[in-house]
């Protein structure tokens, strides 16, 4: 959570995002930016095949894009993962709010982002013209079902998210 991005990580993201990729990438936090480049660099090593390999290290490393530039503090990924079990309902109810900025409605905000990030990063992604499949990949990414996604490289992308 708290490694710096490197030379040789912004070369990798290079080598497999084009420019508007890129820019959909730098949005995120540095700290979201390393995970997602260990995400790729582990879940890349699960797949033998080149085509795939190629788009699952893309997803990999879009698959954070939905949380953008939004700096979830530790205690707010903290609070999701107990809201996840506790209050799953409460979470799915959450709506964007343009109104006055307090402690409490910017956590608010931060559960909203964590909990919608998947389906806003394939919406981006989408936008910016990517390969459906690796749509597909960011969108189902937290488990929501995407009808026609690669589960084998699906899982791949799941479990090294998990590790990372």
């Amino acid at each position: 959570m708290f490694t710096k991005m490197k030379a040789e990580d912004y070369a990798f993201v290079h080598r497999f995002l084009n420019e508007k990729e890129q820019a959909l990438f730098r949005k995120m936090t540095e700290a979201d930016q390393r995970h997602c480049v260990a995400v790729a660099e582990d879940a890349a090593e699960q797949v033998l095949l080149p085509d795939q390999q190629w788009l699952l290290t893309k997803a990999a490393l879009l698959h954070d894009i939905g949380k953008g530039d939004c700096s979830l503090l530790l205690l707010d990924r903290i609070l999701y993962t107990i809201m996840v079990r506790v209050a799953p309902d409460y979470l799915a109810s959450l709506r964007l709010s343009l109104g006055k900025k307090s402690f409490f409605t910017c956590r608010r905000q931060a559960l909203y982002i964590q909990h919608n990030h998947a389906k806003r990063g394939a919406h981006l992604a989408r936008s910016i013209g990517c390969p459906e499949d690796v749509v597909r990949l960011i969108g189902a990414h937290h488990g929501d079902r995407e009808d026609h996604v690669n589960m084998r490289l699906l899982k791949c992308l799941q479990d090294a998210d998990r590790r990372n």
